[in-house]
């Protein structure tokens, strides 16, 4: 079950958005073809972040779900926080990515960090829905 309703925009998934980093991640090169390819999905994954980032932070989406069961507000902020350290790995992955001594190694290296942090986030929001509505929410009546 997650947050959303009939009543709210579903917040967009990074899982999809970033299966062809890690594809690209087992399959690097130094061709720059592959760079080109990387480039081109960060920037795909940062736009589909972007939105995330405003589904939770702007958009207040877990907003209804704290004042229903408000020991989730630590998770969610740590959410909100996260969205930012993302975005700030996806910086400096670009930045590797434009370096003049770049390698596929480095740039994997950073890609793997924003791949790591992105599937604990999607795992700690998949914990927030199921705190929220299958323990305080739902499992109240």
């Amino acid at each position: 079950m997650m947050v959303t309703s009939e009543d709210t925009t579903p917040v967009a998934r990074l899982a999809p958005a970033a299966e062809p980093l890690d594809h690209l991640i087992r399959h690097r090169s130094d061709d720059a073809a592959w760079f080109a390819e990387v480039e081109a999905n960060l920037l795909a994954f940062r736009s589909t972040l972007v939105t995330h980032t405003r589904s939770i932070v702007e958009d207040d989406l877990y907003h209804n779900a704290m004042w229903k069961a408000p020991r989730i507000a630590i998770q969610v902020r740590r959410m909100g926080a996260e969205c930012f350290k993302l975005d700030e790995l996806c910086a400096l992955s670009l930045t590797a990515l434009h370096s003049p001594g770049r390698s596929a190694g480095s740039v994997a290296e950073t890609l793997d960090q924003v791949l790591r942090l992105a599937a604990r986030h999607e795992s700690r929001a998949m914990t927030i829905d199921h705190e929220a509505f299958c323990v305080d929410i739902g499992g109240q009546g």
